[in-house]
């Protein structure tokens, strides 16, 4: 088991892979590392309160999904192991359970009371 002070080196994939999601849902995300490009890279910064503020007006169904993911995403960050948190989210690992915080029935108009 390895503990927090440990280095574990990481590495992000160029469109693939992505890093600090968990920023954008918690006010208080402490990054867990550093980060260093080795060659030619993109950088696209978020800043969350911009994003917080474009989403508060957006379609209330927009906002209602983003809610949803938001819990969900933040309900599977806290049930994590300490050892697990990581500020890197590797496609490979990860997509399926990114996928599955998206509400199913997302653009089809229902009856679900998870999007009303």
């Amino acid at each position: 088991k390895k503990s927090l002070s440990e280095e574990d080196e990481e590495y992000v994939q160029a469109n693939l892979d992505w890093v600090t999601e968990p920023a954008l849902w918690l006010n208080n995300w402490e990054h867990l590392g550093t980060a260093e490009a080795h060659g030619e890279s993109v950088l696209i910064s978020i800043s969350a309160d911009r994003f917080k503020k474009v989403v508060s007006q957006a379609n209330p169904v927009l906002i209602r999904v983003v809610q949803i993911y938001a819990r969900r995403f933040l309900a599977w960050i806290n049930d994590l192991p300490l050892n697990e948190l990581s500020d890197v989210f590797q496609k490979e690992l990860v997509e399926a359970k990114i996928r599955s915080f998206v509400p199913e029935n997302v653009f089809m108009r229902s009856s679900s009371n998870e999007l009303h």
